[in-house]
């Protein structure tokens, strides 16, 4: 199968061969869990207790506040671990992700958001009943989340949230890096994530952002 990343342009690549639950049963003796502190992650944690999403689209959430609140440490982390078990480590985008992260500043943790989260689910569910790629009614829904900013990823292929959010964050063969650029931003602090069946891709993620 192949990924595919979105934001008005999209890519191909292979996908990539790691998964894990990233935090349910996570043994955080060993690393790169070892590195944070329990306050850390449980304050990153902004939607444990929201009923309306899944535990996939919680942990994209937590994986996202982590590297908000400490990117460097999120870098010699979770991005590196990743990197090593997906042969990522030569990979110039996952380089140039390091460099970022590394001057990257603290950002406002992400708060979950049912009004973005029902957008996201809404177009999710359009382009998995369909088979759609892309950001159709993107403005209409940029108007309904009452946002001054307002963003969107969507990604294909993965049900995973590790997979899903590092695939969004690292952004192979995207020149803009428009995806990471949205995980990252500063004018942004609410977040909407849904994880949907698609008709071509067996899954579709879409995440909508908004800030004032």
């Amino acid at each position: 199968m192949k990924r595919i990343l979105l934001i008005i342009i999209f890519g191909f690549s292979l996908s990539l061969i790691y998964a894990q639950d990233v935090f349910h049963n996570a043994d955080t003796v060993n690393f790169p869990y070892s590195e944070w502190t329990p306050l850390e992650i449980e304050n990153s944690n902004t939607a444990k207790n929201v009923d309306y999403l899944t535990d996939a689209e919680k942990d994209i959430i937590h994986l996202a506040n982590l590297c908000r609140i400490n990117p460097s440490l999120f870098s010699k982390t979770f991005l590196e671990d990743y990197a090593t078990k997906n042969d990522l480590l030569r990979n110039s985008y996952v380089k140039s992700l390091r460099k970022t992260l590394k001057k990257q500043g603290q950002a406002t943790l992400f708060k979950p958001n049912k009004t973005l989260w029902s957008l996201a689910k809404e177009h999710a569910q359009w382009s998995g009943k369909y088979g759609k790629l892309g950001h159709q009614h993107y403005k209409n829904r940029s108007s309904k989340s009452n946002y001054e900013y307002f963003s969107e990823n969507c990604q294909y292929g993965y049900s995973n949230a590790l997979d899903i959010y590092m695939d969004l964050l690292i952004d192979t063969d995207i020149p803009d890096l428009g995806h990471r650029i949205n995980f990252l931003s500063k004018d942004v602090d609410n977040i909407g994530v849904s994880i949907q069946p698609h008709k071509t891709y067996e899954y579709n993620c879409v995440v909508d952002f908004g800030g004032n």
